[in-house]
């Protein structure tokens, strides 16, 4: 199998990955920052001590709010260093996978955003990851940008408290506390679990370099969300259903849908799972 080279290793994404990539024969290699501090080699370019055939891209810029104030820290992360990362790729011949997000639509839409639709950030945050698959289409050779939503896993974001968004409904409700979960935001609520299996099928199977939408099949509110994890974890809690708007003093504006078609895996026959799927698989995990 080819050997990897996986940047972002050690986050929720990247450890799924790194399981799964190893589960499947892959030789994968993942440094830490300590052994491979990105943002320091963008500046400096200096020789990459790792052999690859593929190189993975899962490090990235996350603190959505964060971004607005920290707009430079965002673009290095989310569109400097994935040009860097192309370039190193085509330069090496080798295959490059960038991850990127539903963050990088509006939010107007009413349907599934499939990979034809136009992307209009509305975020610091959005405009960074846009920025950065500019930036992959532009520098690789051979690439695949894959978008995702709503991402949750075992650990949680390491850029968000390590908390994942079930971990938060659970315990609120074990705390006996009430629920308060946005009614009118609707996105394709995604486990990593089941992302890092995609990612696998794709490489083994190889399609023509470009976009590509890889979420947890189906739409649903974040309200819709937690209904669904407290039935299936056989628990109750009050839930409140707010509007996104009561959470208007956010910094960064998030898009009031953003769900993903995967329109390019389904014409290949790569069904993902459901997003109810995704809530069983990630509970029977963590049990």
């Amino acid at each position: 199998m080819p050997s990897v080279l996986l940047t972002g290793g050690s986050g929720q994404l990247g450890r799924a990955l790194l399981g799964a990539l190893r589960d499947h024969g892959f030789s994968v290699a993942a440094p830490d920052v300590q052994a491979w501090d990105l943002t320091r080699w963008t500046e400096t370019q200096a020789p990459v001590p790792f052999d690859f055939e593929l190189l993975i891209n899962c490090a990235a810029y996350t603190q959505v709010d964060q971004a607005e104030q920290d707009a430079l820290a965002a673009h290095t992360l989310n569109a400097l260093v994935p040009e860097k990362l192309a370039e190193l790729s085509k330069k090496r011949r080798a295959l490059f996978v960038h991850i990127s997000t539903d963050y990088v639509f509006s939010g107007d839409s009413r349907r599934p955003y499939t990979e034809d639709d136009p992307p209009f950030p509305q975020s610091a945050y959005g405009h960074t990851k846009l920025e950065g698959e500019m930036c992959v289409q532009a520098a690789a050779g051979a690439y695949y940008i894959v978008r995702s939503a709503g991402l949750y896993g075992p650990g949680g974001a390491t850029g968000k408290g390590g908390h994942s968004m079930i971990d938060f409904i659970l315990n609120t409700a074990r705390a006996g506390k009430p629920l308060r979960l946005v009614q009118d935001q609707w996105t394709s609520p995604t486990y990593v679990g089941h992302l890092a299996q995609g990612l696998v099928r794709l490489l083994e199977r190889r399609p023509e370099s470009g976009c590509y939408h890889m979420v947890n099949e189906g739409v649903c509110s974040w309200h819709e969300f937690g209904t669904e994890v407290l039935q299936q974890a056989g628990m109750a809690a009050e839930i409140l259903p707010v509007s996104l708007a009561e959470f208007s003093q956010r910094p960064a504006k998030r898009p009031t849908y953003s769900a993903l078609e995967n329109r390019k895996l389904n014409a290949l026959g790569m069904r993902m799972p459901t997003w109810q799927e995704g809530v069983r698989a990630y509970i029977a995990e963590t049990r």
